[in-house]
């Protein structure tokens, strides 16, 4: 089966022109294979995953997950090498089960699939340290072409779905990696139900709005990333006729950012750029003292946000737009 290939300085390029600032990748940048110029292998059927594996003259799927996991196989202590490839298989096929393909466009099937795939990785292995270092890029890429109808995308600009993977797959890893460190913090700092819940979907919400709308904005990429998602998350909060501090108490939401951002809340690409340089109360950068520096920040943006010094932004686009990139 002939397939394209880019070179790694291409595929970096690429990355930084179709993703979010805190999606860009670090300074090694991954090659990436694109779609198949050849005929598509036979299928047996479409959907559900039920046409994939194998039906394909080659199981891409198998290779993309040995390769993506050999760099922390000594990590890994409860399973051998054969079961966690196979566990790992069968997260990936299931994932396409119950995607309507024939009533979704294949860029929201690429957005949903990644979901999938990612929440079923960090349910199931939340306990694997080694987990966020491994780059499943390469396992997305293969999977969609393996289990997805092959006229879906038969007619895709290479580019084009070159960038959709690149965004679904950082943007969903990021969001699954948040999820259990957000409600963690909630469980032992809000006891009302029904507040923890709407803290918690106003927290991610904004977080993944802040990754969508805080690039270019002039300043610290860390500062605009930070500023946003204050902003973006106490609007979402904000909602109803409730004050910001009759729901959560402006020293509690300092605390609740503060902690966050002291668990490792800053996307990794975004932390593996910029090292975190910040700017402290002096208004420099701080090597020394970089969290003291963003965690002086986040009290700031709280402050400024519940004294009504800041405008509050409008709801960001969709999530599965990628900014200055039009897909069909």
């Amino acid at each position: 089966m002939m397939l394209v290939f880019v070179t790694r300085a291409q595929h970096a390029c690429r990355r930084r022109e179709a993703c979010p600032l805190w999606l860009n990748p670090s300074s090694e940048a991954r090659s990436f294979h694109l779609v198949s110029q050849a005929m598509p292998p036979r299928w047996k059927g479409y959907g559900g995953g039920g046409g994939g594996g194998g039906d394909w003259q080659e199981d891409h799927i198998s290779n993309a997950v040995t390769q993506a996991i050999a760099p922390i196989l000594s990590k890994e202590t409860e399973w051998d090498q054969a079961k966690l490839e196979k566990r790992l298989k069968q997260y990936f096929r299931n994932a396409a089960k119950g995607l309507e393909f024939y009533s979704k466009s294949w860029d929201v099937l690429i957005e949903e699939y990644s979901d999938t795939v990612f929440a079923s990785l960090f349910q199931a292995l939340k306990d694997r340290p080694w987990l966020p270092e491994v780059d499943f890029l390469m396992v997305i890429d293969a999977a969609v072409k393996e289990l997805f109808p092959p006229q879906l995308l038969q007619n895709v600009p290479q580019p084009e779905f070159e960038r959709q993977v690149l965004h679904a797959h950082d943007r969903a890893f990021e969001e699954q990696r948040f999820a259990p460190m957000l409600w963690d913090i909630l469980f032992e700092k809000i006891q009302d139900k029904p507040l923890k819940s709407k803290v918690y979907n106003a927290f991610e919400a904004g977080r993944r709005e802040a990754a969508l709308s805080s690039a270019g904005n002039g300043g610290s990429p860390v500062e605009d990333f930070i500023q946003a998602w204050v902003a973006s998350s106490l609007r979402e909060l904000q909602q109803g006729n409730m004050s910001l501090g009759e729901q959560l108490p402006l020293e509690l939401c300092k605390d609740i950012f503060r902690e966050l951002l002291e668990a490792g809340a800053l996307p990794l690409p975004l932390t593996q750029e910029t090292g975190l340089q910040h700017r402290g109360s002096d208004g420099r950068g701080n090597g020394d003292s970089q969290y003291p520096a963003v965690t002086f920040d986040v009290a700031c943006d709280c402050k400024d946000v519940y004294a009504g010094n800041v405008e509050l932004p409008p709801p960001a686009v969709d999530r599965g737009e990628l900014p200055g990139l039009a897909l069909s």
